[in-house]
């Protein structure tokens, strides 16, 4: 793992009464990379859910069922040096309402890549929490206008050559390197105008909410890429108006017993498929989008099926996986289960009923 990912996790780490208690999953490629991934060790309902959507979305496994290693199905295999090549964490929140934890990785496709994002549960229910659980409509919109309004005073600001941060300036004195540089920012400020906050990580710290975007650079410009992330923070205490019943209980109140809306699907669910099939299902959503990403196992074979899809007006869920052969999931929120049908191309329809 780089020092600067390493750094980033040490910065994103704050103090807090801890609600879950947290180990690691660890393990080593062959090459040496050093692979490192939380683990709770609780035995409630809502940390076995976190560890199941955790693994199931980020490692395409279910809690223990590896043949030889956790992180097997991401990292390279032994004839590529294609994958995952770095993983590491660090827990930003442990507080009695949620769960925060941010997460550094490599990655080598055409070229070695390396991201940083976390992601944030509802302590009571592991589900996940996102933008559109915290606040109003009116509110994220409200939000959604500041974070704009400072990324492009950003920008800005460093195209008029002014320093933004500590040694961060136009680099003047290469011509060549500063017009790059401003039309590498010129071009990604409609985009950032733009911004839904949907690709946006959120992070729960003890006093502040945290929204990180993406830099603009793509992978072969990152080098003059100065400006990096964007990254903005609030006080809970200033985004009272904004929040909806839900953060306030969260944030505010600091209680442990808040209800997340249940209309917003996401998270693990484990069920059955035809009234005889185990089955693990986990989903996420982006805040602004109806697009829903998802997978699901047979728990007797425990492989990782990757599904793609959306949430209809009416709450319904349609789930696709390309197969062969292809097959839907069309299911129905019920409470706090999931029920429906499972269907593969010319076949008869199979009942879904997932908790």
């Amino acid at each position: 793992m780089k020092l600067l990912a390493s750094a980033l996790l040490l910065a994103l780490a704050t103090p807090a009464s801890a609600a879950f208690q947290i180990d690691s999953l660890t393990a080593t490629h062959p090459s040496g990379s050093r692979y490192r991934f939380p683990l709770l060790r609780d035995t409630s309902p809502a940390a076995q859910k976190i560890n199941l959507w955790l693994q199931g979305m980020e490692l395409h496994k279910l809690p223990g069922r590896y043949r030889t290693a956790a992180f097997e199905d991401i990292w390279p295999p032994a004839d590529s040096e294609q994958g995952v090549t770095a993983l590491d964490y660090s827990v930003i929140s442990n507080a009695p309402g949620y769960l925060s934890i941010g997460f550094a990785g490599e990655y080598m496709g055409a070229y070695p890549s390396q991201n940083t994002y976390s992601y944030t549960f509802d302590a009571a229910s592991g589900t996940p929490i996102d933008l559109g659980d915290l606040f109003t409509p009116q509110g994220l919109q409200a939000l959604r206008a500041d974070a704009v309004a400072q990324r492009v005073k950003r920008i800005e600001a460093f195209l008029a050559g002014q320093q933004v941060e500590q040694g961060v300036q136009l680099r003047t004195d290469d011509t060549e390197t500063a017009d790059e540089q401003r039309a590498l920012y010129t071009d990604c400020l409609p985009f950032i105008r733009d911004d839904d906050l949907n690709y946006n990580d959120l992070q729960l710290g003890s006093e502040r909410l945290t929204l990180v975007r993406e830099l603009c650079a793509p992978h072969v410009a990152q080098a003059i890429d100065d400006l990096g992330e964007y990254r903005n923070s609030w006080r809970y205490q200033d985004l009272r108006e904004q929040l909806s019943d839900y953060g306030r209980c969260l944030l505010l109140e600091r209680r442990s017993d808040c209800r997340r809306p249940d209309a917003r699907v996401a998270g693990a669910f484990r069920g059955t498929l035809g009234g005889r099939y185990p089955i693990t299902l986990v989903i996420r959503r982006r805040i602004a989008s109806d697009a829903l990403e998802a997978g699901y196992f047979y728990d007797k074979h425990a492989t990782f099926i990757e599904l793609s899809g959306e949430q209809k007006a009416d709450g319904s869920l349609i789930l696709s996986e390309d197969g062969p052969p292809a097959a839907r999931f069309v299911l129905h929120l019920d409470g706090g289960s999931l029920k429906g049908t499972w269907q593969q191309d010319g076949k008869a329809p199979q009942a879904v009923e997932l908790h």
